[in-house]
C-alpha cells in the first residue's frame, strides 16, 4: 500500500475518531443538562390567621410535611411557617410528570385534612411558577375624598374584573384598603330582658350570616363579633327578627348598636410615597411580562373612565428591560426593608416613608420612573410570592429609567452606603437586589434532632459575624429567621377557674378582651403540665400600646359567680419573644445566613466561605453547609 492511500486512510480514521468523542461529548453534556435540569414544583399553602408561626408549625405544617413527602419522585420538601401561613413546598425529579406530581399532592393533603386544627382554611395546592418572582407591576387605586372601603371595592369592581377580561394571562389581586368583613354587635342587657331575648337567641341569628361569632361581656353591655362572610346591607342586618313577643317581631336594631367594622389591613401599597390600594399584577404560567404590561398600559384611559372622576388609576410596570449598558439589566431594583419585630404596620408604613423620601432625594426625578412599596404580609396564597414576613417588613421597588447613568447594581452599591451610614435608619435593616448583581450566599445550619434550638441560633449567629467580619467583599449579611417577636402569654389557673364555673377559654377570652387583643383561636391553648399549678396558656404577638395593667381593673362574669371577679385572680399574663419565621428542609428545622458579594469576583468569595466552613468547629448534631 503506498503512502498516499496510507495517509488517506488514517486521517479517515482519525475524522471517524474525531466524530465519536464530539459526539459522546454532546451526549454527556445532553445528559448532564438532562440532569441538571428542574423538576416541577408544587406548593402546599395553608392558613389560620391570627395564629403564632411556632403554633401553625407544629399543628399544620408539620403534619403537611410528613404526609406530602410520601409522593413518588418527591427530592426535597422545605417549608416556611410564619403567623398565620404555613407554606411547604415539594421539589420533584425531572422525570416526574408535573401534572401527575400535582395530582399527587392534591391527594396526600387529602388524607391530612381531618388532622388540622378546628376552622383552618382548606390548603390550597398550585404549581410553583418562577416567572413570578416579582409582579409584572402595581395598578394604584387612589383618591383624596373616597376611603380605603370604597377604594377596595372599587378594585374589585370594576377593575379586576376588566383586567380578567381585557388582558389574557394577568392575575390581578387587591391588596390593602379595609375589608367590610366585620360586624360588631353591641346589646344594652336591659334591653335584652325587657323583651326576654337571650344572648343565645340573637347568637342563634347572627350565625344564619357569619361564621364566627365570639360573646364578650363589655363594660357597656353585651358586646357581639361576627366574621367570616361579606354581610348584607347594614340596614337588613338591624331588621332581622330574633324573638317574637306579643304577636309582634323584635329585631336586631331594637336590642342595641348594630354597626358593620372593617377588619385592620395586614398590607399596605404605596407609589412615589403616596398610600394606595394595590393591585399587584402577575402571571399565569406561559404569558409574557411585557405584553401583559403593555396591554394594561394601552388599556389605562378605558380603565380610568370607567371609575369615579375623584378615583385615579396608575399603572406602574416593574422590571421593563431598556436593554441599557448591560443586558442583564432591566433597572429594577429592589430594597428588602426590616424594621424592629414589635413595630405595628402603621408605623413600619412610617418608617417607608422616611427611606423613600431619602430615595427621592438620592435618585434624581430623571432618573427614575416610580418607587412602589409593600408594606406587611396578607394571609393568604400571595404571601408565597412576597419576601416580607410581617408588619415589620417591606419590599421597596426602584424602577429606573432609560435615562439613568447608573445599573441599577451601581445604585444598589451606593445607596447601601448611603443608608446604612444614616443615624435615622440606624434601627432598620437593608438588602439589595437586582437582576445585574452576583448571586447571593447561602449557608444553611441544619439540626438534625429536634432540641437545642438556642445552639444552633447562637451557631448561625457565629456564621453571620465570621462571614461579615472576616470574608472581604460581603455585604447585607443577615440571619434570616428571627426569634425576637415580643409576646404576652395569658395563663389561666385551671383550678380557680373550674370553681367559678367556667371554662380557661372563657377565662383567657375576657383576659385578651380586657387587654384589646384578638380573639383567641381554639387550637393555640396548651396545658402546662410541667409545673405544680396547672394552667391554660395563649401566646399573642404584642402590639404597641398594649396596657398590661388593664388585666388587674378587669373583671370575669359568668359562670357560678354571684358578684365580678377579678380576672387578675384566675389570670397572669408574661412576657417574652417567639419566632416571625421557621424554616425546615426535609423535615429539619434550619437556619440561613444570607449575604449578597460586592467589589470582588464570586468564584474568590465562594473559595473563601468554603475555607472558613472547614475550619469552623460544629457540634456533632448539627451541620453547617453552604448552599451554592
Amino acid at each position: 500500500m503506498d503512502r498516499k492511500k496510507k495517509r488517506w486512510l488514517l486521517g479517515c480514521g482519525c475524522g471517524v475518531l474525531g466524530l465519536c468523542v464530539l459526539g459522546g461529548l454532546a451526549f454527556l453534556g445532553w445528559a448532564v443538562s438532562e440532569r441538571r435540569k428542574p423538576g416541577p414544583v408544587v406548593e402546599v399553602m395553608t392558613f389560620y390567621p391570627g395564629m403564632s408561626a411556632s403554633s401553625i408549625e407544629k399543628t399544620i405544617t408539620n403534619r403537611i410535611e410528613r404526609w406530602v413527602n410520601q409522593a413518588e419522585g418527591a427530592e426535597k420538601v422545605t417549608s416556611s411557617s410564619l403567623a398565620g401561613v404555613s407554606i411547604v413546598r415539594i421539589t420533584f425529579r425531572n422525570d416526574i410528570d408535573p401534572n401527575a406530581a400535582l395530582t399527587q399532592v392534591n391527594e396526600l393533603v387529602l388524607g391530612v385534612l381531618p388532622t388540622l386544627p378546628p376552622d383552618t382554611v382548606p390548603p390550597i395546592v398550585l404549581p410553583r411558577d418562577p416567572s413570578s418572582a416579582y409582579p409584572v407591576g402595581l395598578l394604584g387605586i387612589s383618591s383624596s375624598t373616597a376611603d380605603d372601603r370604597e377604594l377596595q371595592d372599587l378594585a374589585k369592581m370594576p377593575v379586576c374584573v376588566r383586567l380578567l377580561n381585557v388582558v389574557p394571562g394577568a392575575i390581578p389581586v387587591v391588596l390593602g384598603g379595609k375589608e367590610r368583613s366585620l360586624l360588631t354587635l353591641n346589646f344594652d342587657p336591659k334591653k335584652l330582658a325587657a323583651h326576654k331575648v337571650s344572648p343565645k337567641d340573637v347568637r342563634t341569628v347572627v350565625e344564619t350570616l357569619c361564621d364566627k361569632v365570639r360573646i364578650y361581656n363589655d363594660k357597656n353591655g353585651l358586646l357581639m363579633q361576627a366574621s367570616g362572610r361579606a354581610f348584607p346591607i347594614i340596614n337588613l342586618v338591624k331588621a332581622l327578627p330574633v324573638h317574637t313577643a306579643d304577636g309582634a317581631a323584635v329585631r336586631l336594631g331594637e336590642l342595641g348598636i348594630v354597626q358593620e367594622q372593617s377588619v385592620a389591613p395586614t398590607v399596605r401599597h404605596r407609589i412615589d410615597g403616596q398610600p394606595v390600594v394595590g393591585v399587584p399584577v402577575y402571571l399565569q404560567q406561559g404569558a409574557k411580562r411585557k405584553d401583559i404590561s403593555e396591554k394594561i398600559a394601552d388599556d389605562l384611559p378605558s380603565l380610568q373612565d370607567a371609575l369615579p372622576p375623584e378615583v385615579k388609576a396608575r399603572w406602574v410596570p416593574l422590571g421593563v428591560d431598556h436593554k441599557w449598558l448591560r443586558e442583564h439589566d432591566n433597572g429594577l431594583l429592589t430594597i428588602y426593608l426590616r424594621a424592629p419585630s414589635y413595630l405595628s404596620l402603621a408605623e413600619t408604613e412610617k418608617r417607608v416613608s422616611a427611606v423613600e423620601e431619602f430615595l427621592q432625594k438620592t435618585i434624581p426625578a430623571n432618573e427614575r420612573e416610580a418607587i412602589v412599596a409593600e408594606v406587611g404580609l396578607t394571609p393568604d396564597w400571595l404571601a408565597i410570592l412576597s419576601a416580607n414576613a410581617g408588619p415589620m417588613d417591606a419590599t421597596i421597588y426602584v424602577q429606573l429609567s432609560a435615562a439613568r447613568t447608573q445599573s441599577a447594581a451601581a445604585y444598589a452599591s451606593k445607596l447601601r452606603g448611603l443608608l446604612n451610614a444614616d443615624m435615622d435608619f440606624a434601627d432598620l435593616r437593608f438588602r439589595f437586589a437586582s437582576q445585574d448583581m452576583p448571586e447571593p450566599v447561602n449557608i444553611r445550619v441544619t439540626r438534625r434532632t429536634s432540641g437545642e434550638a438556642k445552639e444552633a441560633r447562637k451557631l448561625a449567629e457565629d456564621v453571620n459575624k465570621q462571614l461579615g467580619t472576616g470574608i472581604k467583599g460581603i455585604v447585607d449579611c443577615e440571619v434570616v429567621q428571627r426569634m425576637d417577636a415580643p409576646t404576652l402569654t395569658i395563663c389561666a389557673d385551671l383550678h380557680k377557674a373550674a370553681a367559678l364555673g367556667l371554662s380557661c377559654r372563657e377565662v383567657i377570652a375576657q383576659a385578651a378582651a380586657a387587654l384589646k387583643l384578638p380573639a383567641p383561636p381554639d387550637q393555640e391553648l396548651f396545658t402546662d403540665l410541667r409545673s405544680g399549678d396547672q394552667s391554660v396558656t395563649l401566646p399573642l404577638q404584642l402590639r404597641p400600646g398594649v396596657d398590661v395593667g388593664a388585666l388587674a381593673d378587669a373583671k370575669v362574669v359568668g359562670g357560678k359567680a354571684e358578684l365580678p371577679v377579678k380576672l387578675s385572680a384566675l389570670a397572669t399574663v408574661q412576657r417574652g419573644t417567639t419566632a416571625i419565621e421557621i424554616d425546615h428542609e426535609d423535615l429539619l428545622p434550619v437556619l440561613n445566613v444570607r449575604a449578597n458579594i460586592e467589589g470582588r469576583d464570586r468564584g474568590d468569595v465562594i473559595a473563601d466561605i468554603r475555607k472558613m466552613l472547614m475550619e469552623l468547629q460544629a457540634p456533632q448534631d448539627m451541620r453547617v453547609e453552604l448552599v451554592d
